[in-house]
């Protein structure tokens, strides 16, 4: 019964806690959790409702295997950082839009005129 409608699986405490929601079956990663809270002011503000599309990337899983390492197909959850961008079209007086939402430790590209700002 704690599966609800997923397959059915011996329990496992890897499925339990904030854990959960990086299961496919379970949840729907970090944008899904906290993406409709953080993103509510910036909707709200350029008056954004349905993107228009949107496209994603996410890091890559690896592992070592007899002292060699590579990687491996995810097909069980979502990755441990990600970025994504979305597109809005046009709209009323506002012209079309990207946003872009980064998680896990995945950060936008240091733009060139920030670098001289700094040294």
């Amino acid at each position: 019964m704690w599966l609800g409608p997923v397959p059915d699986r011996p329990y496992s405490p890897d499925y339990t806690h904030s854990v959960f929601r990086g299961w496919y079956d379970f949840g729907g990663g970090s944008f899904a959790d906290m993406g409709h809270y953080s993103m509510w002011t910036v909707c709200d503000a350029w008056d954004l409702d349905v993107p228009a599309w949107a496209e994603g990337y996410g890091s890559k899983g690896c592992r070592t295997l007899n002292f060699a390492t590579g990687g491996f197909t995810n097909d069980f959850s979502f990755p441990l950082a990600a970025c994504m961008k979305l597109h809005y079209n046009a709209k009323g007086t506002r012209g079309p839009i990207d946003v872009y939402w980064y998680d896990g430790g995945m950060r936008p590209p240091v733009i060139p005129e920030w670098k001289k700002i700094k040294s």
